[in-house]
């Protein structure tokens, strides 16, 4: 069975509705899942970093 699709204005709005501390929780499983969301933070991490 297929999942449903979201559109980007239902991701936003589900974004939106999300505690900051479930938004945490979702980025960080996302980094331990998938090596390019990883890679990009690292690289917000950086320029954060540098511009501190």
């Amino acid at each position: 069975m297929t999942q449903p699709k979201i559109n980007l204005t239902q991701l936003k709005q589900y974004l939106k509705d999300r505690s900051q501390a479930e938004l945490i929780a979702d980025i960080a499983e996302l980094v331990k899942r998938f090596p390019a969301v990883k890679d990009y933070y690292q690289r917000i991490a950086i320029v954060y970093r540098y511009l501190m």
